[in-house]
């Protein structure tokens, strides 16, 4: 024997919904603004927005405000990843090609020309691709050097030899490109540590966010 879902309340789940984006707007724990979509696998069931753009001005936000979340979807991505994983539909040490194909017919062939030969300047040498250039910080003291810059190129060599070789045996260094620098720690002189609220303080206001909100929740149960 199954049992049917109840039908949605619309009306009554975009109320519920726009009174909790609009708690998170107002008091003292507020941000600006904030935009909220709900969807499932037929489409979106509710949009909202609540607040201003920026605190002090007037402009309203929208639900089609443009979001600069930068890296911030490779948390939704990872997420949804392990859920695949906990499902099972998803295994993390087989190839990438497994699930997307056509990752398996793409070829790295920059730095090679049409009859796969490296390609190499006027004097025969193989030309760097500037593509895959990296750099790397060698640390004066590397392998125990106290010559200082005396002893730059022993302390590149050693560090090359043991850092980047392993890993790249093809490798070389552009010595026309070495730089000597120093690195002044700036957080290390002149930040200010200032210690985050108490954690019972913090423990608190999320209660009553999250008392808030089921109470608007049950509201549209009831």
């Amino acid at each position: 024997m199954t049992s049917a879902s109840p039908a949605l309340d619309q009306a009554a789940f975009t109320s519920a919904a726009d009174a909790v984006l609009a708690s998170a707007v107002e008091g003292d724990a507020r941000v600006p603004g904030v935009v909220a979509m709900v969807t499932d696998r037929d489409g979106n069931i509710y949009e909202g927005a609540a607040g201003v753009r920026r605190l002090g001005t007037d402009n309203a936000i929208t639900t089609d405000d443009v979001f600069a979340i930068f890296s911030t979807t490779k948390a939704f991505t990872a997420t949804a990843a392990l859920q695949l994983v906990e499902a099972g539909q998803l295994d993390l040490d087989a190839p990438a090609s497994d699930y997307a194909p056509k990752i398996g017919e793409l070829q790295v062939l920059e730095g090679f020309d049409d009859a796969g030969n490296p390609v190499v300047d006027r004097k025969g040498t193989p030309r760097p691709d500037p593509k895959r250039r990296d750099t790397e910080n060698v640390p004066f003291t590397y392998g125990g050097n106290t010559a200082g810059d005396a002893g730059r190129d022993a302390t590149i060599k050693a560090y090359f030899a043991a850092e980047v070789l392993p890993h790249v045996p093809d490798a070389w260094i552009d010595e026309k490109k070495t730089k000597v620098g120093y690195e002044i720690p700036f957080t290390r002189h002149f930040y200010k540590y200032i210690p985050p609220r108490p954690l019972a303080e913090i423990d608190a206001d999320l209660e009553k966010q999250v008392a808030k909100i089921m109470g608007l929740l049950r509201e549209v149960e009831g």
